[in-house]
């Protein structure tokens, strides 16, 4: 929940979308204001519908949505990596 994170948080919660957002720091202050909830990616991928990714390709990230991420997503969930 980033930059980006946070606007697309933004125009999400526009059409009452329910958000979970995945952060190493999460920002609770920030989440009350938006009206959003922080999870585990593991709790995340298996509740969405949705799965928006918006992180930089550095090492640590390149394999993080990687078969085990996958398997864990609900039958007909989208992916959109930005």
């Amino acid at each position: 929940a980033g930059r980006i994170g946070k606007r697309v948080i933004e125009i999400a919660r526009g059409f009452s979308m329910d958000v979970i957002a995945v952060d190493a720091d999460p920002d609770e202050a920030t989440a009350r204001r938006l009206g959003f909830r922080y999870a585990s990616l593991e709790a995340a991928l298996g509740q969405a519908d949705v799965v928006t990714l918006h992180v930089p390709a550095t090492p640590d990230t390149r394999a993080l949505l990687a078969d085990h991420a996958f398997a864990l997503m609900k039958p007909g969930a989208v992916l959109i990596n930005t």
